[in-house]
């Protein structure tokens, strides 16, 4: 007579040693996921390189905007680089070196501009203090800046104003082609040749967080660089940006190996980047 009911040879193992899968169970749930895989991934893969594509084409447009408020911001005119053999692109400014005297000189202009934004006296009030500081008169001027001096203040704004129309004059210069005409013959018009009082400027690359030289990954590439109608295919592609915005329109053509294309627009008057699915004209 059995007292005890049969225990089976799985109710005889210990507790550790019950728990889990047995190895069909698991080889029954890796083919099941790698048929969800080999039909989810073809379906998923062209996202995936579609995401980067309009990735790459975001960045180009958020740096084209940057690349128009630095300018403005700064009064400065910049220059974006776009090498389509490196498939690069990167912005440079033009720095005009100041005299060593001019640098170690009291900044009239900058003591008056801060005292002005600081303060709130009308411009009115504001004239009558120079005027009277002009005269000698300090009852009337005791609370400009001390050591200040309107005479020299008016010297540095001439001197800032010149200094701009020269780099303006110095851009334009650049775009002069140089060829051979009837006044070649002729020679120099002066004896002495003669260079302008101020340094010559060079050129700075910028390396500001969103400015930074940037190189496209391996599977997208800037195609095309079409500027004023003028499409650029090779070679590196210079845009000039100058404080008041950009001249002219800006298309930039990204592509990946797919041959799906993002179209990056510069527009010169809301100034802003904008990119767009497709290739646009």
């Amino acid at each position: 007579m059995q007292i005890f009911p049969a225990m089976t040879f799985r109710q005889q193992l210990p507790r550790h040693q019950r728990a889990g899968f047995s190895l069909i169970e698991l080889c029954v749930v890796i083919i099941i996921v790698g048929v969800i895989a080999s039909v989810a991934l073809p379906q998923l893969l062209p996202l995936l390189i579609f995401s980067e594509l309009d990735g790459e084409a975001r960045r180009l447009a958020n740096y084209g905007a940057g690349a128009i408020a630095e300018a403005a911001l700064f009064g400065t005119d910049i220059t974006v680089h776009f090498d389509l053999a490196e498939q690069e692109y990167y912005a440079t400014r033009l720095v005009f070196p100041e005299a060593e005297e001019e640098a170690e000189a009291m900044d009239h202009l900058g003591m008056f501009s801060s005292f002005r934004s600081s303060s709130d006296l009308s411009p009115a009030e504001l004239s009558d203090m120079l005027a009277a500081r002009a005269q000698g008169d300090q009852r009337l001027s005791s609370d400009l800046p001390a050591g200040f001096d309107p005479a020299e203040a008016d010297a540095q704004m001439h001197d800032r104003f010149s200094t701009r129309f020269y780099q303006l004059l110095y851009k334009r210069a650049e775009n002069v082609k140089h060829d051979t005409g009837f006044l070649s013959e002729i020679g120099p018009l002066f004896e002495r040749e003669f260079t302008l009082s101020w340094s010559e400027p060079y050129e700075e690359e910028l390396t500001d967080p969103i400015l930074r030289r940037y190189r496209l990954p391996a599977g997208v590439q800037l195609a095309d660089v079409r500027v004023e109608g003028s499409s650029n295919t090779r070679g590196t592609v210079e845009i000039d940006v100058s404080p008041l915005g950009l001249n002219y329109e800006v298309l930039l053509y990204l592509r990946n190996d797919d041959g799906d294309y993002f179209t990056v627009v510069w527009h010169p008057l809301t100034g802003r980047g904008m990119a767009r699915e497709g290739r646009w004209e």
